[in-house]
Parts: structure tokens; C-alpha cells; sequence
């Protein structure tokens, strides 16, 4: 995503930190996803303005879970 810090892989998870919005990463992954073939599966909000988006495609599912800690927004992305 573009203005992303560099990120950290562990576990077959990425995850790295942006200067966006919850609202404004949500909308990228909704634009980006299925230009790469990805099909939306999934969403939900926490009461916190948490995120997570699920994806799907063949037989792997992306999940992209979106929150904020410390004034930062915090990208997790996972694929099984």
C-alpha cells in the first residue's frame, strides 16, 4: 500500500504500519484485491473501528485485518 512502512513477516503473516486511515485502507484492499483475482468473502467491524476483510481465491483465503494502536494504523495480512 502505498506511504507503508517497511513490515515484518512471522508466522506466514505480514504485517507493517501506514500513515492512512482504517477507511482509507479498507478502500484500497476493495480496489487492489480483485484486480488480482481475489473475490470478497467477507467483512466485519469491531466496536473499536477495527477491521477485517476476508478474500478468497481458488482454494486460499486472504484475510487483511486493519486496526489502530498509537496513532498508527496496523496492517495484518494473512493467507491459508
Amino acid at each position: 500500500m502505498p506511504g507503508a512502512a517497511e513490515g515484518a513477516e512471522e508466522d506466514g503473516a505480514y504485517s507493517y504500519t501506514v500513515n492512512a486511515s482504517v477507511g482509507e485502507v479498507q478502500v484500497y484492499y476493495e480496489k487492489q484485491m480483485p484486480l488480482s483475482g481475489w473475490a470478497y468473502f467477507a467483512s466485519g467491524e469491531g466496536e473499536s473501528g477495527n477491521l477485517l476483510l476476508m478474500y478468497q481465491k481458488d482454494n486460499i483465503t486472504a484475510t487483511i485485518g486493519v486496526s489502530t494502536q498509537d496513532g498508527s494504523t496496523q496492517v495484518l495480512l494473512v493467507a491459508e
